[in-house]
C-alpha cells in the first residue's frame, strides 16, 4: 500500500516533528511520503497528483480547511481519503468519531490501514466545489470570510472572533433574501417528498453530516438529522434579529432541535436545493471560503468519496 502524507505547516498542530512521527508510525503498514503545502489550493494539486498517480490513500494532516482541499482531488477517484486532526476544531475528524489527539487518531488510522477499512459515502457539490460535511450561504459563510480575513483577531481570539464577525454579517444577511427550491427527497429515503420553494433571509447551511460545527467541545446542530449515508438536509432562518440568532445558537449547542423554532425552516434527506439571492454572497464549504455567488445549486453525489475509517 502507498499513502501520501498532505500537512498544512501554518496549522496548530502540524510542526514537521509531528508529520514525521505520523510517517514512521503508518510505514510499518504502508510506504508513506510527506508533504508540505506552501499555498492556498496546494493540498488539491498535490491530492489530484497522487490521484492519477495512482497513490491508494492520500492522509488530510491539518485542519477542515486542509481536509476540504485534500477533497477536491480526490473526490470521483478510486484513491482513498483518510483524516487527522492537526487544526483548531477538526469538525470532519470528529463527526468520524477520531479522537482530538494527533496519537490516538494515528492509531486509528494505522488499524484501519491493516485491516483496509474502506467505505464509499456521497459527497456533496456546491456547484463546482466538493464538501465532505457542509457548506454555507450567506450569513455565516460571510462570518467565515471575515474570520479568514482577520488571521490575526482569529489567533488571538479563536472561536470568539466569529461572534465578533457575526454582529456585522447579520446586518448585510437581513437586507438579502435567498429563493430556495428543495428538491424531492431521495428514492432510497424514508421521508416523501416533491418539490417545494420558499423564501427567507440571507442565512441558509446545507448539511451531508451532523454535527454543523463545533465551539468548544460543544456540538453545533443545525441539521440534526443529517447522515453520511443520506441525503442533504438544509436550514435555513426567516429572522435574523440579534435574540432569534442568539436562541438560535442556544439550541444548536444545547442539542435541542433547532428546527422547532418559528423562524426556522429546513428539509431532510433532498437530492438538491437550488438557491437564488437577491445579490451576490459568499459562500463556504467545510468553514473554507470560496468566493460568492448569486445562484447556489448544492447537490449529493452518491459514492463519490473513498474513506478509510
Amino acid at each position: 500500500m502507498q499513502i501520501l502524507v498532505v500537512t498544512n505547516p501554518a496549522a496548530r498542530r502540524t510542526k514537521p516533528h509531528l508529520s514525521r512521527w505520523v510517517a514512521d508510525r503508518l510505514s510499518d503498514v504502508a510506504k508513506v511520503d510527506v508533504i508540505a503545502t506552501t499555498h492556498r489550493n496546494h493540498a488539491t494539486e498535490i491530492a489530484r497528483d497522487a490521484a492519477t498517480r495512482g497513490l491508494d490513500a492520500v492522509v488530510a494532516l491539518g485542519g477542515d480547511g486542509t481536509v476540504n482541499e485534500v477533497l477536491q482531488g480526490l473526490a470521483g477517484s478510486p484513491t482513498a481519503l483518510a483524516v487527522l486532526p492537526g487544526g483548531s476544531t477538526n469538525v470532519y475528524g470528529r463527526i468520524l468519531g477520531l479522537p482530538r489527539s494527533l496519537t490516538g487518531a494515528t492509531s486509528i488510522l494505522f488499524q484501519a490501514l491493516k485491516e483496509n477499512r474502506v467505505r464509499q459515502v456521497p459527497v456533496g457539490r456546491a456547484n463546482d466545489r466538493w464538501f465532505a460535511w457542509c457548506a454555507g450561504f450567506g450569513y455565516d459563510a460571510d462570518v467565515v470570510r471575515e474570520v479568514e480575513w482577520h488571521p490575526r483577531m482569529k489567533r488571538y481570539l479563536g472561536q470568539t472572533s466569529f461572534l465578533y464577525h457575526g454582529w456585522e454579517a447579520r446586518k448585510r444577511a437581513a437586507e438579502t433574501t435567498i429563493d430556495i427550491e428543495a428538491g424531492p427527497a431521495r428514492p432510497k429515503g424514508r421521508q416523501r417528498g416533491a418539490l417545494k420553494r420558499e423564501r427567507v433571509l440571507g442565512a441558509a447551511v446545507v448539511c451531508n453530516a451532523d454535527p454543523y460545527t463545533f465551539f468548544g467541545p460543544l456540538p453545533s446542530r443545525m441539521c440534526p438529522e443529517a447522515t453520511l449515508e443520506r441525503g442533504l438536509d438544509l436550514t435555513a432562518l426567516t429572522d435574523i434579529s440579534l435574540p432569534a440568532l442568539l436562541q438560535t445558537m442556544r439550541k444548536a449547542l444545547t442539542g435541542r432541535d433547532v428546527r422547532d423554532l418559528p423562524w426556522i425552516t429546513g428539509w431532510h434527506d433532498r437530492e438538491y436545493y437550488e438557491l437564488t439571492a437577491s445579490r451576490p454572497l459568499p459562500v463556504h464549504t467545510d468553514g473554507d471560503p470560496v468566493g460568492t455567488t448569486q445562484h447556489l445549486r448544492v447537490e449529493v453525489v452518491p459514492d463519490a468519496l473513498q474513506l478509510i475509517v
